[in-house]
């Protein structure tokens, strides 16, 4: 089957990068699960950490994926355009009552549009100027003829991750990063092809 990607090259690119800046991921991590920690039994200030830790970790992803060097001033970056904050909110909000909806009606439409909706996140933080809506329809359009790749891969990574957790959690501070730069690489690839498709 004919695909934009390949999981293998993705987890491969993951692994790679991971090692490249696993210091500087392994502390992020620690100062996301402290930040988390701290502030998630107090109502709305966790979501809030919550938020801002999710752009944080995009940002840094896309950065690695670019090819940068990433610093820790980068977590920050995205901080001062409050858009991008509220376009997320109000766009997890809309992603949320779509699947929730899709999932009482028989759980497979549910995860249908959990697959075709999810990069909404990457659009909002990587664009910064596009809206809640416009950034679930980009998803929706990147994802086409995607769908059971990525559910395959959706998969592979979440039996990494679990396959992580067993090793006593510490196997997390490797599969996370992993995940989230083989993510980061994929969002590229299908906002790549769907560039290109509105060029010509």
């Amino acid at each position: 089957m004919n695909t934009l990607f390949s999981k293998k090259e993705l987890l491969q690119f993951g692994w790679d990068k991971t090692k490249e800046n696993f210091w500087f991921l392994f502390l992020t991590l620690i100062i996301v699960l402290i930040a988390s920690g701290a502030t998630g039994k107090i109502p709305f200030v966790g979501i809030i950490v919550g938020i801002l830790a999710s752009i944080s970790i995009i940002t840094v992803a896309l950065e690695i994926v670019d090819g940068k060097k990433p610093i820790f001033k980068d977590l920050f970056k995205k901080y001062s355009d409050w858009k991008i904050f509220v376009n997320y909110i109000l766009a997890s909000i809309l992603t949320a009552l779509a699947v929730v909806v899709g999932l009482i009606l028989l759980i497979v439409p549910g995860i249908y549009l959990a697959i075709r909706l999810q990069f909404y996140k990457y659009l909002i933080v990587d664009k910064g100027d596009i809206g809640p809506v416009d950034a679930i329809k980009e998803s929706w359009r990147m994802t086409e003829g995607e769908t059971w790749n990525l559910f395959l891969f959706l998969i592979l990574i979440a039996l990494l991750n679990i396959a992580g957790a067993l090793l006593l959690g510490i196997g997390l501070f490797a599969t996370i990063p992993i995940t989230l730069l083989s993510y980061g690489l994929l969002y590229r690839k299908l906002h790549a092809r769907l560039s290109l498709v509105k060029s010509k």
